[in-house]
């Protein structure tokens, strides 16, 4: 049975836990969890802890959660988004993920804010192959994916402008 709680990140870096970082929507209990990382270090492997309630949790299948971050890139990039709106029920507990439908990018995802209405930018999205900047373009096939705690949610494709348009 799925519980709502509080929930956190921890970094671990060189073996060394990081201060835990809260849901950046706010301390309330919640179904998901939202947890922004700033002030990492560019293109730096991590280890990280996910704290839900009071268990913590620091590897699944016996392998530890782990993440890179990107390099520092000189590519100008101009932000991009592509938008829409869940109901207003479900939308303080809901995550959204975009990402390539070859999934060859990492996703890039936001919250949902209480109205509802959300919006990600795609132009951040990076490729898993060498974590260079993903080119979106008119024809690039997206996925949409809401996710609510509530198990509610929906999938979306299509080309950046069909998916703006199917709102």
């Amino acid at each position: 049975i799925l519980s709502q709680v509080v929930g956190y990140i921890i970094p671990v870096k060189g073996g060394k836990r990081m201060s835990q970082i809260l849901d950046s929507r706010d301390s309330k209990k919640r179904y998901t969890h939202y947890v922004e990382l700033t002030e990492l270090d560019p293109d730096t492997k991590y280890d990280f802890i996910i704290k839900s309630g009071s268990d913590e949790y620091t590897q699944e299948n016996g392998k530890n959660f782990t993440f890179t971050t990107a390099p520092i890139s000189s590519e100008q990039v101009t932000p991009n988004a592509v938008y829409g709106r869940v109901s207003a029920d479900i939308a303080n507990d809901t995550i959204i993920y975009v990402l390539t439908k070859d999934k060859l990018s990492y996703p890039s995802s936001d919250k949902v804010p209480k109205n509802g209405g959300w919006s990600v930018d795609i132009s951040g999205l990076r490729k898993l192959s060498d974590n260079s900047i993903t080119k979106i373009e008119n024809s690039t096939d997206l996925v949409v994916v809401a996710v609510s705690g509530t198990g509610k949610g929906g999938v979306v494709e299509g080309k950046p402008s069909a998916i703006l348009d199917a709102q």
